[in-house]
């Protein structure tokens, strides 16, 4: 995601400040490469956005059906038994 977000900005002609320590200047601008870098950084947000989702489901399906501790385990910070 911060790549296609980087790139987007390059190609679409518009620099990126560092952390106001330098600034990348835009390459060769290119409006269709910066267009479908935009779907692309977008499709990724929503992926990742659904995965997390996810993830959280599955923490609580662990604590509310299961009961098996597992969630209790990882917010104390205590390795597994293996």
């Amino acid at each position: 995601m911060p790549l296609s977000g980087v790139l987007m900005s390059l190609l679409g002609g518009r620099p990126i400040n560092f952390f106001d320590l330098f600034l990348i200047p835009p390459i060769a601008e290119n409006k269709e490469a910066a267009g479908l870098l935009r779907q692309v950084h977008g499709y990724v947000a929503y992926a990742l956005a659904g995965l997390i989702g996810l993830h959280i489901l599955a923490a609580l399906k662990h604590a509310v059906i299961d009961r098996d501790g597992t969630l209790a385990r990882m917010l104390s910070g205590k390795p597994a038994d293996i």
